[in-house]
C-alpha cells in the first residue's frame, strides 16, 4: 500500500526521508507507513502532544495497539514511530514561522 501510493502526506515524505535510506530501518519504518493514515494520524499527533517525554513511549504503543491488535509494535518501532512524529510536528512549526515572517509584524 505504501510503496504505491507515493508520500501520500508530509509524515510519511518526512519519514521516507529519514529511514528508506537505512536498509536495516526500511522495513521497519514501512510496517509502519503501510498502516498510518490521515484519519489515525491526528490521534498519535495528539497522544504525542499530550504525553510527556517520559510518558510518551507507552501511550504511543497503547494508542498503536488500540488501533491495530493484529500488528503489535517493538521497542524500536515505537521509537521510530517517536521521532517521525517529533520531525512531522518540527516541520509544521517550521512552515507556521515561515509564513509569520513572510507576513510580518501583526
Amino acid at each position: 500500500m505504501y510503496m504505491s501510493v507515493l508520500f501520500p502526506t508530509l509524515f510519511h515524505k518526512l519519514a521516507s526521508k529519514h529511514y528508506n535510506h537505512l536498509a536495516n530501518s526500511r522495513d521497519d519504518a514501512a510496517f509502519i507507513l503501510d498502516r498510518i493514515n490521515e484519519d489515525n494520524l491526528v490521534q498519535f499527533y495528539n497522544v504525542y502532544m499530550q504525553e510527556t517525554q517520559f510518558t510518551r513511549f507507552l501511550a504511543l504503543q497503547q494508542c498503536w495497539e488500540n488501533l491495530f491488535p493484529d500488528s503489535p509494535l517493538n521497542g524500536t518501532q515505537v521509537d521510530m514511530l517517536c521521532f517521525m512524529l517529533h520531525e512531522y510536528i518540527r516541520a509544521q512549526a517550521l512552515d507556521k514561522r515561515a509564513k509569520k515572517l513572510k507576513r510580518g509584524p501583526v
